[in-house]
């Protein structure tokens, strides 16, 4: 909370004689993005699949159930697994120790997953500093006694009493709880303050039986701050929007990634590539995983070294990928500044500062690259003496490395491979990804040895879905520094770069997530948080909400964008100017444009049959390669 509103509550929580807090998302949180999330670790932990819906489905049908039979509002979570126990699932019934160990799991979690909220924790105590009685009133289907030993568990323990609907039988959201508490606190309604975050149950109802009501609605911040102060933080960290991104995204994602990589590497060298590599270098030891090394690497300064010839291959790799850069960027982009701008006039350029606006202007630049054969095979050929100085210096070019990339299409893997065939190392390369596109990039790792971790738990469409997406993903797969740009003759050369600070808020949250949960996955069913890793990102490229779509979606040149100084370009926003100058901008996240709010419903059309358009076509070239 700000401090406005801390002055705000402060004033109530004086004028109150009894002070009341709502439990979950006021003075508690928890881990998991949505309760839910809950019965889908269940799932994983259990290796049952269908389990979570299941789970909720029960509830939901436990719920009707002793409303209709016995009146009351709803079951409790003992109540729950024994109607469960009596129904058939997946097609066979359970053994009655089944429901019981399931219960006990789910117990437990609820337990290990909260944490307090540190706002409200500082009202609590501050109440209790007034002399007012504090109290604790909730909607929950968890016992009494299980709340308390929750709260206990959370160091809170500034309270009175707990009222609690599983064991009264009454509910907030019918307001019955409140006419309960007025007549057994004996107090007049408007002596109570009620603090929540519901608008329904603990605001309206709360106003409607008369009581004093606060509105706590600054959560997602507090969250943050809650989850920050778990762990260490240093000072001038901004706990925001990005921090919570990487702690619930990201945070679950290199839990499960550094399990998989140990089980999948099975104690191989490991160099993680640069800067793709970083987070995963800094988390792995936590593992006891410590043979893995950061290795100085990028597309572009492994481009030029690979080729020793100028086939269509290799002049499908050289830039420009995209219209809206200018030849003196797309050239910066390959380290060919060397070649003269002359050749480039022949071709109807005017000079470095022309913008590429279309395809034709794409096809021109490579005919210049096929004029100039000579020369660039040259400028490979002194970079591969660089590219080879530094390998070996790093003991990067023996036999049986693994090489950690984040992935998508497999390019930089192609790159390695060709360079070792063009300095004649007999090398293995091995790589291991965060996931590889099988549909779009799979041909440039034909006979290739690599692993995705995405791979293994999302089927092709899913996948290819998920890696279209790849600006959102690389998010989660940076550093805030400069990237390599060339290996250089006496020392690399790092590229021009302004500081992400999203970036570094995004490592420090996803850090955090996995410093305060490893001894929580290692003893609950570890497998599970491979499994576990993928949801989280899965969800915000596929269903992002409006805020995350605009505040992600506002990022421009964001890491795997290409550079284009010549037109701004965005992850998910499109300006009406860009698309009228360039109506083939490309597309990085298609599903952020849909949600983003600025985005015009005529700009969201455009994208929309842009995009099944470009699948179709795809679809009928595919068919006829096969053919």
């Amino acid at each position: 909370m700000n401090q406005r509103q801390k002055k705000q509550l402060k004033n109530k929580i004086r004028q109150a004689q009894i002070v009341s807090f709502d439990l979950y998302d006021t003075l508690l949180f928890r881990k998991f993005r949505q309760p839910q999330d809950i019965f889908v670790w269940m799932e994983c932990a259990v290796g049952i699949p269908g389990l979570a819906k299941e789970r909720e489905k029960m509830q939901v049908r436990a719920a009707r159930f002793y409303r209709k039979k016995y009146g009351v509002p709803h079951p409790t979570l003992h109540e729950i697994y024994q109607y469960w126990e009596h129904q058939e699932m997946t097609g066979r019934q359970k053994s009655a120790s089944f429901y019981k160990k399931l219960e006990a799991l789910e117990r437990k979690l609820e337990e290990e997953l909260c944490i307090p909220n540190r706002a409200m924790q500082e009202m609590m105590v501050y109440a209790r500093q007034q002399k007012k009685r504090v109290i604790i009133t909730t909607d929950m289907y968890l016992e009494k006694t299980e709340l308390e030993r929750i709260l206990k568990h959370c160091s809170l323990v500034q309270w009175d009493t707990v009222y609690a609907s599983s064991e009264y039988r009454k509910t907030k959201y019918n307001g019955t709880m409140y006419d309960y508490l007025i007549k057994t606190e004996k107090a007049a309604p408007g002596s109570i303050l009620h603090i929540g975050d519901d608008k329904h149950a603990d605001v309206e109802m709360a106003a409607r039986k008369k009581l004093q009501v606060f509105w706590y609605r600054d959560s997602q911040t507090d969250l943050a701050e809650s989850l920050s102060m778990q762990a260490y933080v240093p000072d001038g960290t901004s706990k925001d929007f990005w921090y919570i991104l990487g702690y619930q995204v990201g945070g679950p994602l290199y839990m499960g990634l550094c399990r998989w990589l140990i089980r999948t590497t099975q104690g191989s060298s490991i160099y993680a590539l640069s800067r793709d590599g970083y987070n995963i270098t800094r988390l792995l030891p936590l593992f006891a995983q410590g043979n893995i090394r950061y290795l100085l690497a990028s597309r572009n300064a492994w481009l030029l070294p690979h080729m020793t010839t100028l086939g269509r291959q290799e002049l499908k790799l050289l830039p420009p990928y995209s219209c809206g850069q200018t030849i003196w960027e797309a050239l910066e982009c390959a380290g060919l500044l060397e070649l003269p701008v002359q050749e480039f006039q022949k071709v109807g350029f005017a000079g470095y500062e022309d913008v590429i606006k279309s395809r034709r202007d794409i096809l021109r630049m490579k005919q210049v690259y096929r004029n100039n054969r000579r020369t660039i095979l040259k400028i490979c050929a002194r970079e591969r003496e660089y590219m080879e100085q530094y390998l070996c210096a790093q003991k990067a070019d023996g036999k049986e490395i693994c090489f950690f990339d984040s992935g998508w299409r497999g390019t930089s893997q192609y790159l390695l491979e060709h360079y070792m065939k063009a300095v004649q190392k007999k090398s293995m390369v091995r790589f291991c990804y965060a996931g590889i596109d099988d549909i779009s990039g799979s041909h440039l790792l034909k006979d290739s040895i690599y692993s995705a971790y995405l791979n293994v738990y999302l089927d092709k469409k899913k996948l290819h879905s998920l890696l279209s997406s790849s600006a959102v993903l690389e998010l989660f797969f940076s550093q805030d520094a400069p990237p390599l740009k060339r290996y250089g003759k006496d020392a690399p050369v790092f590229d021009k770069y302004a500081r992400r600070e999203e970036i570094r808020v995004i490592n420090l949250g996803l850090e955090d997530y996995v410093r305060q949960n490893q001894r929580f996955f290692k003893a609950f069913a570890p497998q599970a948080a491979e499994q576990f890793g993928v949801f989280g990102l899965r969800r915000l490229v596929m269903s992002p909400n409006r805020m995350e779509a605009q505040i992600i979606g506002d990022l421009a040149d964001a890491d795997g964008m290409s550079s284009a100084g010549a037109m701004k370009k965005y992850i998910a926003k499109i300006p009406k100017d860009s698309l009228k100058s360039n109506p083939f901008l490309d597309i990085y996240w298609e599903q952020g444009v849909y949600r983003h709010p600025q985005n015009s419903f005529g700009i969201c059309l455009y994208v929309w049959l842009r995009q099944r358009a470009a699948s179709i076509v795809k679809k009928i070239d595919n068919h006829y390669k096969k053919r």
